[in-house]
């Protein structure tokens, strides 16, 4: 099942061409705000760890990293941070 969706109205326009999802994450990712999201969530992950055990921390790092990613999506920062990665590469 291939889903699809248009990037987000950014500063540079609308782009017309869809994405895909796994391209999208990809790109997401290997962005400079992807790589925060992922040091956000292994820090948390860390922290809650230590002090409440390891399944708590490996939950509380994947529930603030699907967090953070939702967000971005619908801020429009990661696709406008995606596309920017894309046509880097």
């Amino acid at each position: 099942m291939r889903v699809t969706f248009k990037l987000a109205r950014t500063q540079l326009g609308l782009y017309s061409k869809p994405m895909q999802l796994r391209r999208y994450i990809k790109d997401y990712a290997r962005s400079p705000l992807g790589i925060a999201n992922g040091v956000l969530a292994l820090l948390a992950g860390f922290v809650v760890g230590t002090s409440a055990g390891f399944l708590a921390g490996l939950l509380s790092g994947a529930a603030s990293l699907v967090a953070i990613f939702v967000l971005a999506l619908y801020s429009g920062l990661g696709p406008r941070f995606a596309a920017t990665e894309q046509e880097r590469r």
